[in-house]
């Protein structure tokens, strides 16, 4: 089989077991192109994050098998700011407002939500 790549968009999300039973994992439901095809996907996650894409995200999908899908990358559709070697972390409310915002400088500061700053 090869391997099929689509698009969805986030229609909601829920902490579940793994098909296997043996691990608790993210499922997304997503909207896939057509928007009565809603499917159950697996989020698969970089190491170190945990982040639940917030309804309305836009993911990639990918169909490993006939019937095992995973979403393997998210878009929120904020405008990127990061400079060259940032890295910028944030939250959102329920409104899709950003909340708590941490800024990872390349001069080794940290700034969490715009008035506190360490350095590192």
């Amino acid at each position: 089989m090869a391997l099929g790549i689509d698009i969805g968009t986030v229609v909601g999300s829920e902490l579940t077991t793994n098909r296997d039973g043996d691990d608790t994992v993210r499922m997304l439901q997503v909207e896939m192109t057509n928007s009565e095809d809603v499917q159950s996907i697996e989020q698969f996650r970089a190491p170190g994050d945990d982040s639940a894409p917030q309804v309305g995200a836009r993911v990639i999908v990918l169909t490993l098998a006939p019937a095992y899908k995973v979403a393997v990358a998210m878009d929120d559709e904020v405008t990127p700011s990061a400079s060259d070697g940032e890295k910028i972390l944030y939250s959102f409310d329920s409104g899709g407002a950003k909340q708590a915002v941490i800024t990872l400088y390349t001069t080794g500061q940290v700034d969490i939500n715009g008035n506190f700053t360490v350095d590192l």
